[in-house]
């Protein structure tokens, strides 16, 4: 066997007996990745929340004043 085919073999090898670990690796990783887009969604909610209720209070002592 040649030293490319042995290199070959020995990876997919390690392919083969870190499947699993791969296949956990990308499970966690696309749910950490839903995670960060929902809690970016909730602090836009939060930031969108806290500009209408300033807005609001200034409209209201202008209205008041």
């Amino acid at each position: 066997m040649t030293e490319t085919g042995t290199l070959t073999a020995l990876i997919a090898a390690q392919r083969r007996s870190q499947a699993a670990r791969l296949r956990l690796a990308a499970i966690g990783g696309a749910v950490v990745s839903v995670a960060a887009v929902c809690l970016l969604g909730l602090s836009g909610w939060f930031i969108t929340g806290a500009a209408i209720a300033g807005a609001a209070g200034a409209a209201a002592a202008q209205t008041f004043n």
